[in-house]
């Protein structure tokens, strides 16, 4: 591999990920019901744009959103897409085509009660193309206690494209089967490979420790089978996530047989998708809602257990040991019929939690409905230096419970890893697309496209990493840069079949 290569490689996947963080630009939630107005939801979006976030409501909606949400924004950190597990939104606030009634039951017509039961990512090597993942809602009868439970039947996906329909976009591959089998409810996360463009998606068997691993890649999907441990472990209401750096798989659990609540830390490999090295810590002796998160640094993991919240330390010889209280529940009372003048309190304790584009942590709250979400200053200082905010942020209308289900999705390729996959030469794509050639390169201005399969359109990028052209190439297979200035400049060339190529350009006076 060339010096140059190699420098194209690194800087493409360096920005790539300075993009990627800005696919959790924006937070789409809500869904309490308005006091005195059974029909009408609210509904809104928190937006990172300039690092402090800008709470902003939707126009009223019947979209109810509870504890299934998941939102992801474009590179440039426009939303995109937004659902309740129900129906799929583009940022018109309109039903993708193909993209509703999402539930295999119409026990589900309006809400889709699984925490984490949706997840949206940007599919591998593709421009504006995106995949859903969902987990199908069931209920049946637990033998050893003869009492009703819920859980997810099968983890299934779905292909958007949002180029098609004038940018509204279409779901081209509907809720396609990726394992059927009695799962956890919900609790879906991701990861990125350490190649830095595919991602791992875990789920697991219910009230068994056992997890299923896919692969997810330009290709489809590879299944890597069934991980067991001969270790405890509960599922019931709960949270899962990835640390930042990819090296740990945290969940928090609350069961009610017997009634606990549980944190398990795993590590994680992300060349093979296997996890080890389980522990299991008791949080409390009875059913306590709550929610887990780790610092941007990946040294410190929170979990919120209902009215505290507690820090472990990663790094840790023993990682239950250094559990310690950094907030507890102040007695604050939300108003939640403020609105209408008259006066309905509820409590603002600690549930689900999810970090920021701000590098903060956010917190919603359990009971009911509530203006509040809490944060986390610091997340990467120790103790009580973390600074927890309680009922720090105020939101413009009323939410309910959840918090877009989001993964981290800044994590780059692990440098000097034997396991990086991705294949490149010197006229090969780092996004799995076809061979393609561009000259001459270096260029005073014109460029030649010579291409083995049709192509739809192109972007330039300049070094560091702006859009400042597009084009289509409907009219041959050129692209003019003679009004740009001398410099190094980036072409991503996308074919008809959606895959990309990108190609480092020297532009000379």
């Amino acid at each position: 591999m060339t010096a140059q290569l190699k420098f194209t490689l690194a800087f493409l996947l360096f920005s790539g990920n300075l993009f990627g963080q800005l696919l959790n630009n924006n937070w789409v939630f809500g869904g309490a019901q308005l006091i005195g107005d059974t029909a009408t939801q609210a509904v809104m979006n928190v937006s990172f744009s300039n690092g402090v976030p800008v709470a902003s409501k939707f126009p009223p909606t019947d979209y109810y959103m509870d504890l299934a949400i998941a939102t992801i924004s474009d590179s440039s950190g426009n939303l995109v897409l937004y659902t309740n597990g129900v129906h799929l939104k583009n940022a018109n606030h309109e039903i993708v085509q193909n993209g509703g009634s999402l539930p295999n039951s119409s026990n589900w017509s309006q809400v889709f009660p699984e925490n984490q039961g949706v997840m949206l990512l940007p599919r591998p090597g593709y421009q504006n193309q995106y995949l859903l993942f969902t987990a199908d809602i069931f209920g049946f009868i637990y033998p050893p206690t003869g009492t009703f439970r819920s859980g997810s039947s099968n983890l299934t996906y779905s292909v958007i494209d949002m180029n098609l329909n004038n940018g509204k976009g279409k779901v081209v591959e509907r809720k396609k089967n990726m394992i059927q089998d009695t799962l956890s409810g919900g609790q879906i996360t991701a990861v990125r490979h350490a190649n830095g463009r595919d991602w791992w998606v875990l789920t697991s068997r219910y009230n068994i420790n056992q997890y299923y691993a896919f692969l997810v890649t330009p290709d489809g999907f590879e299944h890597h089978g069934l991980q067991t441990f001969s270790s405890e472990m509960r599922v019931s209401l709960g949270q899962a996530v990835f640390s930042p750096d990819g090296n740990w798989y945290l969940r928090y659990n609350t069961v009610n047989n017997p009634y606990s609540a549980w944190f398990d830390a795993y590590r994680f490999d992300r060349c093979t998708g296997l996890l080890s090295d389980h522990r299991h810590i008791k949080m409390a002796d009875e059913v306590q809602r709550g929610g887990v998160a780790v610092s941007p640094n990946s040294r410190y993991a929170y979990v919120a257990v209902y009215d505290t919240i507690y820090q472990f330390d990663l790094q840790a010889p023993e990682l239950e040991d250094s559990r310690t209280v950094v907030a507890a529940y102040d007695g604050f009372l939300d108003n939640i019929a403020e609105e209408i003048g008259d006066t309905v309190l509820i409590p603002t304790r600690f549930f689900n939690m999810q970090l920021a584009q701000n590098n903060k942590i956010y917190i919603s709250c359990p009971d009911n409905s509530s203006h509040y979400l809490h944060y986390i200053n610091h997340p990467d200082s120790a103790g009580l230096n973390c600074g927890v905010v309680r009922h720090g942020f105020r939101l413009p209308t009323l939410h309910v419970y959840g918090i877009p289900n989001v993964p981290y999705f800044g994590l780059g390729k692990l440098v000097g890893s034997s396991c990086d996959t991705i294949v490149v030469s010197g006229t090969a794509s780092v996004q799995g697309g076809e061979e393609i050639e561009v000259f001459p390169n270096p260029t005073t201005g014109g460029l030649v496209v010579q291409s083995p399969v049709p192509l739809r359109d192109f972007m330039v990028y300049d070094i560091s990493g702006k859009k400042i052209s597009e084009g289509s190439f409907e009219r041959g297979y050129s692209v003019d840069l003679s009004d740009k200035g001398a410099g190094v400049y980036f072409l991503h060339i996308r074919a008809l079949n959606g895959k990309m190529t990108t190609k480092k350009i020297i532009k000379t006076e």
